[in-house]
């Protein structure tokens, strides 16, 4: 499209031509200001548009242009250069131009560096681009674009227009990029059933792929969830969980988890392929996550934690030998639950299960006991084995049953407090009555770390106030004053007694986790993401999705972490 001007028609070439023929034979500069021109062309000096993107507007030479509104178009007229004299434009009588050039949706896509100029930086890849032009642009997009698979809006010419609404089409282009900025988050998070409704309310909207989904998006939401716990966990103190766990396919996974400050996060599972599960193995697989901790999340890790079994204990004596500054030890909670299983009459057991067994799985049976409410149930009118009916007819077998639930509440309770994410050594501790063995392992253990530590842990033992105040010990300080701050106020009460590093080692402990139930609780997760119906997911991918859905379920209680 192009300028009529006295029959002829007027080019982008015309227009630089016009404004260079303006200067002055002498070099002078040009007697068009750049705001004269911007008001009657509606372009800035330096941006002068092609061909295509002028407007088509027809030049009377009388002063009245060639269109059904003579008003509207007259501002974008050039009034014919008189012969022999420098060219001259004048602005237009009329009232200012409204609306101008859309501004192309590809710079949204790109933040402008304000330290530099006309320097544009990607928002995805980072890439700088100088001097940036809208096609430059798309032809980055299209490169970069193929990693993140992300919807764009179709782009177009954009020409002058005089109103200054935005067409439903680009609209829901923007909206469609906002939408699958956020679709990540909630995608990981969501059910078949609840991503079909969404579909429903809003039927425009184009739900990416399984393969976007399983591939691009799922790399990126990692990275991102990731980024923002190293910036949590940089420079702080972390306990390492290790336990093992078997998938649906029979597959052995070694998992591994961080627990900072009360906040379990998951660090990773590796398959042990077909190795055997022995102490070296895990020792192998715990050095390389360690160091992968320490690495990657810039944590100092300062203890380990397994469970009780014959591997891990021979495991955890290895790791003293190679890495004695971190301390081991093992899971209160499953210590508890052997002690359990050790003072469970296993004869009554067996009877216990099979009548439950025998409930659960007939369904009449079940809702006729379900009508008879009360501790010793009456036997429903329904048919069952004779050998059933004998176990629920002998009197000796729910004594027996009543005695041991006595003997195993307090286990029961203490397991209740112990799995918690917040649960600490120091609650293990008021949890079980130490022994005198139990005590002379402590007492060694502050022996090993420093001679000199070991006189003030007796000291503590006896309310020694020489060692810090007697209002210490006082039942209102001890109520409302945690154990840090405890030892902080009587560290600095008697400095000379009580070292910074005792101070450090008591932090330490004070923060160690009670139980390897945060690892657990992956394996729930992992539980729920390798599926019957997911049984080819990979174990790899299967790590990220877990890894994303525990920050996603930790940020939903905590809030998201800035």
């Amino acid at each position: 499209m192009s300028i009529n001007r006295g029959g002829g028609a007027l080019s982008s070439q015309d227009i630089r031509d016009l404004l260079q023929n303006s200067e002055d034979e002498d070099g002078g500069e040009s007697t068009v200001t750049s705001q004269e021109f911007m008001e009657v062309t509606g372009y800035d000096v330096n941006e002068i548009p092609s061909d295509s993107e002028l407007l088509d507007i027809s030049y009377d030479p009388e002063g009245s242009a060639n269109s059904s509104s003579s008003e509207e178009n007259h501002s974008h007229c050039y009034r014919q250069p008189a012969s022999n004299t420098k060219s001259n434009l004048s602005p237009p009588p009329s009232k200012k131009k409204k609306g101008g050039r859309i501004k192309d949706l590809v710079w949204e896509e790109f933040v402008k560096i304000e330290t530099e100029k006309n320097l544009w930086m990607c928002k995805y890849c980072d890439k700088e681009i100088k001097y940036p032009q809208p096609d430059r642009l798309r032809k980055h997009l299209e490169k970069c674009s193929a990693s993140r698979k992300v919807k764009r809006p179709s782009q177009s010419v954009s020409v002058p227009v005089s109103s200054d609404a935005v067409s439903e089409p680009d609209l829901l282009n923007q909206n469609q990029i906002k939408i699958q900025k956020k679709m990540p988050d909630y995608f990981f998070k969501t059910t078949e059933p609840q991503q079909q409704f969404v579909k429903e309310l809003r039927p425009t909207y184009q739900l990416p792929n399984e393969k976007d989904v399983a591939g691009s998006e799922l790399d990126t939401l990692y990275e991102t969830e990731k980024k923002k716990v190293k910036i949590e966990l940089a420079g702080r103190k972390a306990t390492i969980l290790q336990d093992g766990w078997t998938t649906n396919q029979h597959n052995c996974v070694i998992a591994h988890s961080l627990q900072v400050n009360n906040q379990n996060y998951f660090l990773n599972a590796l398959e042990v392929g077909d190795e055997s599960k022995t102490a070296l193995k895990c020792l192998e697989l715990l050095i390389k996550s360690i160091e992968e901790a320490e690495t990657e999340f810039g944590v100092k890790v300062v203890a380990c934690i397994t469970d009780n079994c014959s591997t891990m204990n021979s495991m955890r004596r290895q790791l003293k030998i190679q890495r004695p500054e971190i301390i081991e030890y093992g899971c209160s909670s499953h210590l508890l639950n052997l002690i359990g299983k050790k003072f469970t009459p296993e004869v009554l057991k067996d009877k216990i299960v099979k009548v439950q067994k025998f409930f659960r799985n007939h369904d009449v049976p079940g809702a006729a006991l379900s009508k008879l409410k009360g501790t010793r149930p009456v036997l429903p009118d329904c048919n069952m084995p004779p050998d059933l009916i004998r176990i629920l007819e002998d009197v000796e077998i729910f004594r027996n049953l009543e005695l041991s639930l006595q003997t195993l509440e307090p286990v029961a309770r203490s397991l209740d407090t112990l799995q918690l994410d917040n649960a600490t050594v120091a609650d293990a501790v008021s949890c079980e009555n130490l022994t005198r063995d139990m005590k002379a392992a402590g007492r060694n253990f502050f022996l090993s770390k420093d001679p000199a530590f070991l006189p003030i842990v007796l000291a503590l033992s006896v309310e020694d106030r020489t060692f810090s105040s007697k209002l210490l010990f006082k039942e209102e300080v001890i109520k409302h004053m945690g154990p840090v701050a405890w030892w902080q106020t009587a560290q600095s009460d008697n400095p000379e007694k009580i070292p910074v590093a005792f101070l450090e080692l008591c932090d330490t402990l004070l923060q160690l986790p009670s139980s390897t139930a945060g690892i657990e609780r992956v394996f729930s997760t992992l539980n729920n993401t390798i599926t019957d119906k997911r049984n080819r997911l990979g174990i790899h991918k299967a790590e990220k999705i877990c890894f994303i859905n525990k920050q996603i379920r930790r940020n939903s209680h905590t809030g998201p972490h800035n």
